[in-house]
């Protein structure tokens, strides 16, 4: 009876330290999200969208898109095509020293739209992909960290009615290569 006892406090034992390892693995690894006016989604994907470089900027514009659980990317022929669902999607046009992908700093609002690697220029938040419901971010920092293929990204900004949008992404970002297509150059009005 004693050896019974003494093999079910083992298995309860490891079965508590499996479960407490899980735990720590969990708190190294944290959540993907995106919050924005008291409503916070699971980020699921992004991507990079390169537009080259332009004569009066000394960056490459890279175009950085996190979306939410619930919305979906649509592709032609490898290209963007449109974007459905229901759920937060956050963009930053940002300007990086090469046109393959974002460098490891920081990227910070740049109201002067001066197109200076370290910045973004022009930043929306869409809490409402269905109803095209969207906010123009108008200050903060989008810090990125790359490592290969997989890129951690924080988002501390503010939109243009002072709220607050916050967001963490870990992972890879699909990549699409524009900067010899000017067609679909954004421009700004």
């Amino acid at each position: 009876m004693k050896t019974l006892k003494t093999l079910v406090l083992i298995v309860i034992a490891g079965s508590l330290l499996v479960l407490s390892s899980c735990n720590k693995d969990d708190d190294n690894d944290p959540k993907t999200y995106l919050k924005y006016d008291n409503e916070e989604l699971s980020l699921k994907s992004g991507y990079l969208e390169n537009y080259g470089q332009d004569s009066t900027w000394s960056g490459f514009n890279v175009d950085l898109t996190l979306y939410s659980t619930g919305v979906t990317i649509h592709e032609i022929a490898g290209e963007l095509d449109s974007i459905s669902g229901f759920g937060m999607l956050v963009y930053f046009e940002i300007y990086t020293s090469n046109g393959v992908g974002l460098d490891s700093r920081d990227f910070v609002y740049d109201v002067n739209e001066t197109g200076a690697i370290g910045t973004f220029d022009l930043g929306v938040i869409a809490n409402d992909i269905e109803d095209l419901t969207g906010f123009l971010i108008e200050d903060g920092v989008v810090n990125v960290k790359k490592d290969g293929n997989n890129y951690e990204i924080t988002i501390n900004c503010t939109d243009e009615n002072g709220k607050e949008i916050s967001g963490y992404y870990k992972g890879e970002l699909k990549y699409y290569d524009y900067s010899g297509t000017k067609s679909l150059k954004l421009i700004k009005e």
